[in-house]
């Protein structure tokens, strides 16, 4: 299997990593090595920081595991199924409601919405100008006066940056001026 995105030199710094990350582990050294390959071979750590996280990651599940089963051990099977049933109790208590049809989440919607009518309505109201606002063409601006002392200032030899600072324009902007005086919409006086 060809792993196009582990270079030669990537795969050295991943080796580096998990080699400093296992060296933390103590006994389980070997264990947590293989642990922290296997976490970048599944999720192809693309930076340094991302790496040094995976590793990390994978040797703290791998030693919260072991201490579950050194505890389960020393203690006895018994403290290790009070423990599951406790967690499995926890879980019922937390159990989600059974989904709603679209039906009933429609019915839902309209009794929010009927409780506060003129409130909701002005939110739609204010959702939609939102949007109107940001999908409406721009109007073009003319600044002929503008346009045509930028086009004298550039024919005099000034950089577009020093006259963008002059102007608080962007390059763009500049460049669409010195456009239209080229197609002789201002005539430089």
């Amino acid at each position: 299997m060809e792993l196009s995105w582990l270079t030669p030199e990537w795969k050295a710094e991943l080796s580096r990593i998990a080699a400093t990350v296992a060296s933390r582990a103590g006994d389980l050294r070997d264990d947590t090595h293989q642990e922290i390959w296997l976490q970048f071979l599944r999720y192809q750590p693309r930076t340094k920081t991302y790496a040094w996280k995976a590793a990390n990651s994978a040797r703290n599940s791998l030693c919260r595991k072991e201490n579950s089963w050194q505890r389960v051990r020393d203690e006895g099977p018994e403290v290790g199924n009070q423990v599951h049933r406790a967690k499995l109790a926890v879980r019922r208590q937390r159990a989600r409601p059974p989904a709603l049809t679209t039906e009933e989440r429609r019915r839902r919607g309209r009794a929010r919405y009927h409780v506060d009518i003129e409130r909701s309505r002005a939110g739609v109201r204010a959702r939609v100008r939102a949007h109107r606002k940001r999908r409406a063409p721009r109007e073009k601006v003319s600044h002929p006066q503008r346009n045509k002392e930028i086009g004298t200032l550039r024919k005099n030899g000034m950089r577009v940056g020093d006259i963008g600072r002059r102007y608080g324009l962007n390059d763009v902007s500049i460049y669409a001026a010195l456009a239209a005086n080229r197609e002789g919409m201002y005539v430089n006086a």
